[in-house]
């Protein structure tokens, strides 16, 4: 299983989001792809783009680090794509 974790907390929107697309599009066959962010603009279009290709989501706030981690899990037959 290949796990991408990629730091995007120094980006904003719309580079964010470029930069998450390109990622995704480099890592076709990735099981797991996890996000740092700082913003929560930026988290909330990191996760419709994330459902609208497919993607299971879910996320939390790392408070000691003042960022949002992102977690994007291939959608298995069986899933909802349910964002917690």
């Amino acid at each position: 299983m290949e796990m991408i974790q990629i730091d995007l907390s120094a980006l904003r929107c719309p580079q964010l989001l470029l930069q998450a697309k390109k990622t995704l599009r480099m890592y076709p066959d990735a099981a797991m792809v996890v996000f740092y962010l700082s913003g929560s603009a930026e988290l909330h279009d990191l996760l419709r783009l994330a459902l609208a290709q497919g993607w299971c989501v879910s996320h939390e706030h790392e408070q000691a680090l003042s960022r949002w981690r992102v977690q994007l899990n291939r959608r298995s037959s069986d899933s909802q794509g349910v964002v917690s």
